[in-house]
């Protein structure tokens, strides 16, 4: 209770001088002036956001036999219709400016809406319990213009630098991580501490340089450890250990009553020294009414990547626990936007609006070496990546490779009238996507695998798990399974593509908008599989299907409707829903991604 009240100690000092000097003023200007030349500002809004969960809105993923509940993965169906948010914001931006001097504060105050977990009645005497909130830092720094020479420009503080011209998917704009957890956001970016100089010598070309001490990772949504913990979409690279892996694990459950169970995944972050510091910088210009930059930033990636497991016998499970740790990356990019001009069709002036930007990626490699202790059959100690036919263990397998890899956006927009604006943009390597592989070079990770013992699909088991059959998957003696022969994958490359477009339209005098929004994954899904003979099972092959997007295997896709009313004096309403399509071994049917919902939000601006 008392840190509480010292919280709102410190905005009442704040707010209230700021407000006494607008009100106090009779300039009509944003900004108000004291005697002294110091000017003051304050806005912000008051939001109220509501959302409810709806997973049978996704036909692909709850069957009409699910009941109340959706399983998303085979032992996690955490899933289920509900209130996702019921949440209240209040932002404040405060600007101070004197000279070439300015300060800017931009603070978010969240009330969550939902009481947290009791463990008893006193808990229910704790404000912090039952009524939770947190404070949101967008912006705590301050400007320094023409410092030392003129057009040099510094800012210190905790802030937010955007690079790139693409709309919302910036493959070049790495510095700041990724918030995640508002899937309606896209991605929106989280403020970190940092020094930024920009040095403009000469008309539109600038100079920018960019360090930030200490990393931070990406804030992920709550349905973040589905992915982590779903043991048949571990992204090893190589096929043959990956393979083996769902044999065994599937054998482990089956005839030894073992499932496994990621118990722990701790992501390291990494020590707060120099060598761990981030830097980057960009040169920006224009030429023929047409911007350019080029960019270099070394960092690392925001998502954590497993690079170590370790199993071992929790009594009626296999435990297992991973640690994840963030890979570092150089990452060189590059963007050219403009306007298309179309003369009198573009009607007075106005022209195609188009954007290309790209960036080439240079990752560190990273291995997941893997132990294992006190489990029946498999002997103690690392794991046997070769086999039992080679001998030593071989080497860990691959989890990011040091093999560069593209991401980019290109895309356009146009405004046809003051009702209807189109925007659409071909996204190749979404925002959580990461490591060497695509529709150029096939490199796959799984997001589906288990031990498939029917060998032309016709419903009927063809091949033997227990190991004591005529063909066994499981060599009992090495504790190994076949996984050429026995597993089943659902794979997808690690970098995708999408189409992504939307449109606006506006009516009622301008107050109202209908905004349709989608996402298309053209990626697909390829399924590998062993296909044999049904009397020989063993005489057959590995086959590799492709199915298509417009499969109901490989399908997937979001539709985001949305509508707007600004009612007026700074009083906005809105309503829509965040509908995801597709099984649940795709991008967008993923129960990782927290499913469908329908929102109502209402925001009062000032």
């Amino acid at each position: 209770m008392f840190k509480r009240r010292w919280y709102w100690l410190a905005i009442i000092a704040v707010i209230i001088p700021l407000h006494t000097a607008r009100a106090d003023s009779d300039d009509d200007d944003d900004d108000d002036e004291d005697e002294g030349g110091l000017k003051t500002a304050l806005s912000g809004f008051i939001r109220a956001d509501f959302r409810y969960s709806l997973p049978r809105m996704n036909p692909f993923w709850c069957p009409k036999s699910a009941g109340r509940g959706c399983v998303g993965d085979r032992r996690v169906t955490d899933v289920r219709s509900g209130f996702d948010r019921n949440e209240n914001t209040a932002r404040f931006r405060f600007t101070v400016r004197s000279g070439e001097y300015k300060g800017v504060a931009e603070l978010d105050f969240v009330w969550t809406g939902y009481m947290r977990p009791v463990g008893d009645l006193e808990a229910l005497a704790d404000r912090a319990i039952v009524d939770p909130f947190r404070i949101e830092a967008h912006a705590l720094y301050f400007d320094v213009t023409d410092f030392l020479t003129k057009g040099l420009d510094v800012r210190i503080g905790k802030q937010i630098v955007v690079w790139g011209k693409a709309d919302m998917f910036n493959p070049t704009s790495n510095i700041n991580p990724l918030d995640l957890e508002d899937s309606l956001l896209f991605g929106e970016r989280v403020s970190n501490n940092m020094i930024r100089v920009d040095y403009n010598p000469w008309k539109d070309l600038i100079f920018s340089l960019v360090w930030v001490p200490i990393f931070k990772p990406f804030q992920l949504n709550r349905w973040a450890p589905i992915a982590v913990k779903g043991v048949d979409r571990i992204p090893i690279s190589d096929a043959s250990i990956r393979r083996r892996l769902h044999v065994e694990r599937d054998y482990a459950e089956q005839f030894l009553g073992m499932p496994t169970v990621v118990t722990r995944a701790a992501p390291i972050q990494p020590e707060m020294r120099i060598e761990n510091s981030q830097v980057a910088f960009k040169t920006a210009w224009k030429m023929a009414k047409m911007d350019f930059s080029v960019s270099y930033y070394h960092g690392r990636h925001g998502i954590p990547q497993p690079y170590l497991e370790r199993t071992s016998n929790g009594g009626g499970f296999v435990d297992a626990v991973a640690s994840l740790m963030y890979p570092k990356m150089h990452t060189l990019g590059f963007d050219w936007s403009g306007q298309i001009p179309l003369g009198k069709i573009g009607g007075g002036g106005r022209g195609i609006g188009f954007w290309v930007e790209t960036a080439v990626f240079f990752p560190r490699e990273v291995r997941m070496p893997i132990f294992q202790e006190g489990l029946p059959i498999i002997p103690d100690g690392e794991y046997d990546y070769n086999g039992p036919d080679e001998p030593g263990v071989g080497l860990p397998p691959t989890i990011i490779s040091t093999r560069p890899f593209v991401k980019w956006t290109v895309g356009m927009d146009y405004t046809f009238n003051r009702h209807l604006f189109v925007n659409m943009q071909w996204v190749h390597g979404f925002i959580d996507e990461f490591g060497a592989g695509s529709f150029m070079h096939k490199s796959f990770i799984p997001t589906r695998g288990y031990a498939d013992l029917d060998v032309n699909n016709d419903g009927i088991d063809d091949l033997d798990l227990s190991g004591f059959g005529s063909s066994p998957c499981m060599n009992l003696s090495a504790g190994v399974g076949d996984g050429n022969l026995c597993a089943k994958e659902y794979l997808r490359p690690r970098l995708g593509d999408y189409l992504v477009a939307g449109m606006d339209f506006k009516f009622y005098k301008g107050q109202m908008l209908l905004r349709l929004f989608f996402i298309f994954d053209l990626t697909g899904i390829t399924i590998s599989e062993w296909v044999g003979d049904p009397t020989n099972p063993t005489d057959g092959r590995r086959v590799r299907t492709h199915k298509s997007i417009f499969t109901p295997d490989g399908f997937s896709m979001v539709i985001f409707p949305s509508w707007t009313w600004s009612v007026g004096s700074g009083v906005e309403l809105s309503a829509g829903a965040f509908w995801m399509l597709g099984r649940r071994h795709t991008k967008f049917g993923d129960p990782a991604t927290g499913g469908s919902v329908v929102f109502a939000k209402g925001k009062f601006s000032f």
